[in-house]
């Protein structure tokens, strides 16, 4: 009996921190009452309080839960890869083509969701923001990183100022601006184009501005060859 409670509990307490990543999207931290938490949960303010014990607790776990919950499981295989130009060609592919692409409707509100989250939280005190780009992103744009050296090491970069880390995260911002672009439907920039081939665009320029050479592009990148049957 005591444990069919503690499932319940559990339950409305994951509930709430659903409905609470929706609120807080919407309105900010600042602007987010328990009032309206409570409201979007379908609890009482005083049940609200049971779970979470200020606003600021709440904010906290959920800020965890999104952290700890983002499934990397479709670059799984690409980044136990040993880094080198064809990995990164491979995975900035997969990557803009998983936030730019259209995917389901639950993929599709989680992204934005996660983004107005992030956008948000950037506009005030930016806490969310900073842990979840230290805790997620990072590991990818690490990846990115270490496949740039191997380029360079092997030879295949231009000579270019950038940084291996930074191009990392610019790689990574790049691809995240036009997934921000296309949250609106329509989007709010129209690129004349459809989104896979806005994919493969973003992404030679990614190679370029990184410095890949142009005949190791067109070696390396073949994104016509990586779609799976029935895509």
């Amino acid at each position: 009996m005591g444990r069919r409670r503690r499932l319940r509990g559990e339950e409305r307490r994951e509930s709430i921190l659903r409905a609470a990543r929706r609120v807080f999207a919407e309105h900010g931290f600042s602007g987010t009452t328990t009032r309206a938490l409570a409201e979007a949960s379908g609890v009482s303010e005083a049940l609200l309080f049971q779970h979470f014990p200020s606003k600021e607790a709440l904010y906290a776990a959920m800020l965890a839960t999104i952290t700890q919950e983002r499934d990397v499981s479709p670059f799984r295989e690409l980044m136990a890869l040993e880094p080198s130009t064809a990995t990164l060609a491979r995975i900035v592919h997969a990557f803009y083509s998983s936030l730019i692409e259209k995917q389901d409707e639950r993929a599709e509100d989680h992204k934005a969701t996660l983004t107005r989250l992030m956008f948000r939280s950037m506009t005030e005190d930016g806490e969310f923001a900073r842990s979840y780009l230290r805790q997620v992103p990072s590991h990818l744009a690490g990846k990115i990183a270490r496949c740039i050296q191997a380029a360079i090491d092997a030879g295949e970069v231009v000579d270019t100022p950038i940084a291996p880390d930074l191009a990392g995260w610019l790689t990574h911002h790049l691809a995240i601006m036009l997934m921000l672009n296309h949250l609106a439907t329509p989007p709010n920039l129209d690129y004349g184009m459809p989104r896979a081939a806005l994919v493969r665009q973003a992404v030679l320029f990614a190679l370029r501005g990184i410095g890949i050479k142009e005949k190791v592009i067109r070696r390396c990148y073949h994104p016509e060859e990586w779609v799976k049957p029935g895509r």
